[in-house]
């Protein structure tokens, strides 16, 4: 029985993700030649499989310079890879002052637990919204318990 080419292709994509995973790449879905290592300096390395080439990143702000394939692929890990901002790791039972992309003035703001619509959000006079949502909140600070 005969194999078809896109079957194949789905099972050459699965390993070589599968693979990507153990190594600590990620691959650029445009173009999956360009791979991107993130190292644990806060550095970041993209190389093009195809030649060998590297290009070395030190902040997410110089890849927004420029209209390389290296730099596009950095581009695109960043928005697939957005910054962990400090209220994402907010424990139940915090409070924290947010900052919302609609609004010029602080909100106060509890952590829920996963009891509060079933998984991790925060909530406030009956609103309520995940603490993932890196759209909407704009700057934090946490409360209480107070921070050092």
């Amino acid at each position: 029985m005969a194999i078809n080419e896109e079957y194949k292709e789905a099972l050459r994509e699965f390993f070589q993700h599968e693979r990507d995973k153990e190594l600590g790449r990620w691959r650029w879905p445009d173009n999956p030649d360009y791979v991107v290592y993130a190292k644990d300096t806060g550095d970041w390395l993209v190389l093009n499989e195809s030649t060998g080439h590297t290009k070395h990143y030190t902040h997410r702000e110089h890849a927004n310079v420029g209209g390389s394939n290296m730099t596009k692929a950095a581009r695109a890990y960043f928005e697939a890879h957005p910054e962990r901002k400090p209220w994402h790791d907010a424990k139940p039972g915090e409070v924290w002052e947010l900052t919302l992309d609609d609004e010029s003035e602080h909100i106060v703001f509890v952590h829920a637990d996963r009891t509060v619509g079933g998984r991790d959000g925060v909530s406030a006079g009956g609103a309520y919204f995940d603490i993932d949502d890196a759209t909407g909140i704009v700057s934090g600070r946490r409360l209480w318990p107070e921070s050092a």
